[in-house]
């Protein structure tokens, strides 16, 4: 049997929307771009890489800012675990 060539394998974690804090979901929707939107199922993926650049960016003394970053390098230490780079938040 031919074996059919595959051009990607992505790995994804998904998170359900009421397994992480209100804050954190709103600051990525309100501030970080999805790697991809998929209207129809209507779900986004978002790039750890482009979700910890954005966080860079933002005032350390932030008390909101400092509880997403926790709540961020508790998802970056399970998307390593599982070599995931993309976050799927499913509503």
């Amino acid at each position: 049997m031919n074996k059919i060539p595959i051009d990607n394998i992505m790995k994804v974690v998904d998170v359900h929307y009421k397994n992480l804090k209100e804050e954190t979901v709103i600051y990525l929707q309100a501030s970080v771009q999805p790697a991809y939107i998929d209207d129809k199922l209507k779900e986004h993926l978002y790039s750890l890489d482009d979700i910890e650049e954005k966080l860079q960016e933002e005032d350390e003394t932030n008390p909101y800012i400092k509880g997403i970053r926790k709540e961020i390098e508790a998802l970056h230490e399970v998307m390593d675990e599982h070599e995931a780079p993309y976050l799927r938040i499913i509503f």
